[in-house]
């Protein structure tokens, strides 16, 4: 049984929902099948991990039916209709969350009754439920949407040409659900067709934007539209930082009115927005991711359960410290180590104020906190590598220096956890940081000519390779040579 669906998704239950399955497959009204009941019982002595010897399928058969001989075919249905049990638990669950809808069932099922005065009744009550919802984002309106057409329905039941609000108010709903789903869906198209290889169709898009163009100023009570259509004319035209800007504004105003997720994801495309500044040469935006993290930090947007993840904690650092901000940074180092999780928060905080002391020539401290880290991942390898390499490139330990490369280069082929796409940056990076040493060394020792020439091949050959990791830092030791010869 091990490998079945079913115990598949019991694993998924803690301990609070899997007592409570066992309530649920307990009730008549769901189960009347004893078998089936003692199964889920016995099967759940062994959570959460599933694994032991007596789950297999010939010891649950001598558990369940010890002086009978039952075959397999009998078992596997017992499990089939567990499943069934459990899925439907599951959207129970799920049921609980969505308010909304269950209130639309609800009507549904007391208008088909004939029960008017409970209809209008519990429909009130699910409006002022709503009205009192501080996330507005699409679902929001969808569940408007529901309820508006149940409203509706009750008043074609009446059969009396009477004044009624519903329908407007329903088709209302619905435009606001579409256009901020169509928006915030056509954003995903667009920003995925930038980092996969793949193509979508987006139906109605023109004509979407052409008439948002000229109605916006209808829907700007509508975050859910409006910062949605600044993501998708951000993504459009990026050479018009006015949508930028405008989305920032917005963000600042509106961001709470959305999930967690949701706004962080919200977040997300405005720092790839400045990420792609940057790498077209717009350095300015750097300042404006730093300010973005900073707004994630003091909203707690970032945290999830309270938790910052190693990655971003990573990236933070790294943006402070292209800044020089380095006070901050290692205040924020110290600050946020305890946010991180437990597993991770040493490996993490070791790197990154080596990181820091790098960047403030503490070659030495850098160094020993670097052996402190741990391997855990590719990620960590080539970053604590590549901060090897600079240390012993700054301070001329050749010897060092050529062995890093060797090491990194061996690694990068063998290692099947790298990517293409890792490979190919670091790969790059290994070369031109070989390359920029060598001219480094010779600076006093060939011509002044040699060198320049040297220079100047190296440095058209980092425009010509972009995709080339610590291209900026490579940029910074190539100028330090121009500036010596």
């Amino acid at each position: 049984m091990h490998k079945t669906i079913l115990i598949n998704t019991l694993k998924t239950l803690n301990k609070r929902e899997l007592s409570k399955f066992l309530e649920y497959i307990s009730s008549p009204f769901f189960n009347k099948h004893g078998k089936i009941t003692e199964l889920a019982r016995y099967i759940a002595k062994y959570h959460p991990n599933f694994e032991h010897t007596a789950l297999e399928k010939s010891k649950v058969i001598q558990r369940l039916f010890p002086k009978q001989k039952i075959s397999i075919l009998k078992l596997n249905n017992l499990i089939s209709d567990l499943l069934k049990l459990l899925e439907g638990y599951l959207i129970e669950i799920e049921l609980k969350e969505q308010t909304a809808y269950n209130k639309k069932l609800l009507l549904h099922q007391l208008l088909r009754r004939g029960l008017k005065k409970n209809f209008q009744r519990t429909l009130r009550a699910a409006l002022a439920q709503q009205e009192k919802q501080n996330i507005r984002d699409h679902t929001f309106f969808y569940q408007n949407y529901v309820l508006q057409e149940e409203a509706n329905f009750y008043y074609i039941a009446q059969g009396r040409r009477l004044k009624d609000e519903s329908l407007q108010k329903k088709v209302d709903q619905l435009d606001i659900f579409y256009l901020a789903t169509k928006l915030r869906d056509s954003c995903e198209m667009i920003s995925r067709t930038n980092v996969i290889d793949v193509t979508y169709e987006l139906h109605l898009l023109d004509e979407l934007l052409e008439y948002l163009k000229n109605n916006l100023s209808n829907y700007e009570k509508y975050p859910a539209i409006t910062i949605y259509y600044q993501i998708l004319m951000s993504l459009l035209y990026s050479d018009e930082p006015q949508h930028y800007q405008r989305l920032i504004l917005l963000l600042e105003q509106h961001a709470q009115q959305f999930s967690h997720g949701e706004a962080r994801g919200m977040y997300d495309y405005a720092q790839n927005y400045c990420i792609k500044q940057i790498n077209n040469g717009n350095s300015e935006y750097l300042n404006e991711i730093f300010l973005l993290f900073q707004r994630l930090l003091e909203t707690k947007i970032i945290l999830e359960n309270n938790i910052l993840a190693e990655w971003d904690y990573k990236n933070i650092v790294t943006v402070g410290l292209r800044l020089r901000k380095f006070e901050w940074t290692e205040q924020f180092i110290h600050a946020y180590k305890s946010y991180l999780i437990e597993t991770v928060a040493e490996n993490a905080f070791a790197y990154n104020l080596a990181s820091l002391y790098y960047s403030q020539k503490k070659y030495d401290k850098s160094l020993q906190l670097l052996h402190q880290v741990e391997f855990t991942d590719v990620v960590y390898y080539l970053g604590a590598k590549s901060l090897l390499l600079k240390i012993y490139y700054d301070t001329d330990s050749s010897t060092a220096f050529y062995s890093v490369i060797d090491t990194v280069k061996v690694y990068l082929l063998r290692s099947k956890l790298v990517s293409v796409y890792q490979r190919k940056i670091y790969q790059n990076l290994l070369k031109f940081a070989k390359k920029a040493y060598k001219i480094k060394e010779n600076i006093g020792y060939e011509s002044k000519e040699k060198i320049e020439k040297d220079l100047t091949q190296l440095q058209k050959l980092l425009e010509e390779n972009q995709q080339t990791a610590n291209m900026n830092w490579l940029r910074e030791k190539v100028a330090e040579s121009v500036s010596r010869i």
